[in-house]
């Protein structure tokens, strides 16, 4: 499903399509924000789009499903790869991968406290092919954070060209006309510097990194707001 998701969004594909492919396997989609990609901002050269996080109702498990994703822009040069801007960060592969610098973190969070139940997390090369991850770095009742090597392949292609990361969760009460509001967060790290922490609370994300040097993180300039009790 999301394999076939993300490669509509690479194609440019409208919102209301790939909602289409969701509605196939029961999930619903429930907010009415902004749709498409959205600027972020403190990214060191805005090389990275960051999705408008969008909610579903998932009718399959019973809950509330929030999903983010993020690509970079293939609009760089590079000798070795093809033409994304992240690979000039990443070192030719000896063998089948090669590093790109320590792990790199995503995250999402919502600005209420609910109950949390589930979360995944999916990577994908400039080529299609999905890397899924098993380990969150955090979840809990504010969101999901995920903290992954990523890295470059013998096919000169990069892991972390695309991703998505979903959240399911129950509602733990709201008010009429008070949104809820749902937030993405990037870093990016390269040469010897490491995602070492990745934390949500209720006002934003907590990130700590292995030095001061080669990272920096990117979070969309305003939330998707959803209104679940109307």
């Amino acid at each position: 499903m999301d394999l076939l998701a993300t490669r509509l969004q690479a194609a440019g594909a409208s919102q209301s399509a790939i909602d289409g492919v969701f509605a196939q396997h029961g999930l619903v989609r429930a907010d009415a924000g902004a749709n498409g990609e959205v600027t972020p901002l403190a990214s060191s050269s805005n090389d990275i789009i960051l999705g408008q996080p969008t909610i579903y109702y998932d009718e399959k498990k019973d809950a509330w499903l929030a999903r983010a994703t993020f690509a970079w822009r293939h609009n760089c040069s590079s000798a070795y790869y093809k033409s994304a801007c992240e690979q000039k960060d990443c070192p030719l592969p000896i063998g089948s991968t090669a590093p790109c610098g320590g792990p790199d973190g995503f995250g999402l969070r919502v600005n209420h406290d609910v109950n949390e139940y589930l979360t995944h997390f999916y990577t994908y090369d400039v080529n299609g092919y999905q890397w899924t991850w098993s380990y969150p770095e955090a979840m809990n009742e504010y969101g999901a954070s995920w903290t992954e090597q990523d890295s470059s392949t013998a096919q000169h292609a990069y892991n972390w060209d695309q991703g998505s990361l979903y959240y399911w969760f129950y509602l733990n009460g709201c008010t009429k006309g008070v949104p809820f509001k749902i937030y993405p967060e990037i870093s990016h790290t390269w040469a010897s510097t490491s995602v070492t922490g990745f934390s949500i609370f209720l006002g934003g994300f907590a990130i700590t990194w292995s030095n001061d040097a080669n990272h920096w993180q990117a979070t969309a300039p305003g939330p998707t707001y959803w209104y679940p009790c109307g």
